[in-house]
């Protein structure tokens, strides 16, 4: 295979001009539009379980901030990545950031961990 067969990592402008597919949406992960499933019932339970916690936690911490499922996020602005965290808490500064895309990682929870590990058994 020669180096001019491998594609080029897609670039999030280029990645920002293709449609989601039917049935889910894609993530730019390492430069690949990566087709991810809407979130299953199970899924949505859980993070829902889990938003509450942290919403709960930081109440009684009387931290400020937000809570958001499904929270679109950047890791790092110089890498071709566009990622959706399973939960995410950050600051009300940030909240108020503009953009499409909050910048650098805050999320707790990523779309690569399996949230279902964490109430194994309990959603069902």
């Amino acid at each position: 295979m020669s180096a001019a067969s491998i594609p080029e990592p897609l670039t999030v402008a280029e990645f920002d001009r293709i449609p989601d597919p039917p049935g889910g949406r894609l993530e730019l992960r390492h430069g690949e539009a990566v087709f991810v499933s809407y979130p299953d019932r199970v899924r949505k339970i859980l993070q829902r379980r889990l938003r509450q916690l942290i919403e709960e936690v930081a109440t009684a911490a009387k931290v400020a901030g937000f809570t958001e499922t499904e929270s679109p996020y950047r890791p790092l602005p110089e890498h071709c990545e566009l990622w959706s965290a399973d939960v995410a808490f950050g600051s009300d500064a940030r909240d108020q950031t503009p953009g499409r895309w909050l910048m650098g990682s805050l999320p707790l929870l990523g779309s690569q961990l399996p949230l279902e590990r964490l109430f194994a058994g309990e959603a069902a």
